[in-house]
């Protein structure tokens, strides 16, 4: 009965372990990020440029360009996609 719980079946294997990347900003780049995300492109950039690159990513992340939501989980970001998944309602992101 419980064999099909076997983590040992081909196809599943146990959650990869991730380093997360600290998200600690100064509230100056908080309030540009707000600006980003209610679409002024031109802050979006600058964050790009002064190396707030997981920020101009989250932004088109909550967009939906999965480009950058696969740039989130691969770059140390997990936690600021878990934060977009949960706002959309995805129940398991939490």
């Amino acid at each position: 009965m419980w064999e099909k719980f076997n983590r040992t079946e081909e196809g599943s294997k146990p959650p990869e372990r991730v380093v997360l990347k600290p998200i600690n900003y100064p509230v100056s780049i908080v309030l540009l990020w707000a600006k980003a995300i209610e679409g002024n492109q031109e802050v979006q950039v600058f964050l790009l440029e002064q190396g707030y690159a997981e920020l101009f990513h989250a932004t088109n992340a909550i967009f939906l360009v999965q480009e950058s939501r696969d740039w989130l989980m691969q770059n140390g970001y997990a936690h600021l996609m878990a934060m977009i998944n949960t706002c959309e309602g995805h129940k398991n992101a939490g």
